[in-house]
């Protein structure tokens, strides 16, 4: 009989723009590990940044499947 072991989810903190960049140009990146890989999703708002990480940390927390290849929720 297999057993399925549910990937580890790591989520980290927000990567901020770099000082003097202008404010058009500025991304704040949301940095998360699904089974040992890196994924990293960038947008243009720190709330929009915030509001992915709290997502993806929600999603974590209650055991919902990731997909290994996307780094997202499947749901």
């Amino acid at each position: 009989m297999e057993v399925s072991v549910p990937p580890k989810i790591q989520v980290f903190s927000l990567g901020i723009p770099a000082t003097g960049t202008p404010k058009e140009r500025r991304r704040y990146r949301v940095k998360w590990r699904v089974d040992g890989r890196d994924k990293t999703r960038s947008v243009k708002t720190k709330v929009q940044a915030e509001r992915l990480r709290s997502q993806l940390q929600v999603a974590a927390d209650s055991g919902a499947k990731f997909g290994v290849e996307s780094g997202l929720p499947e749901s």
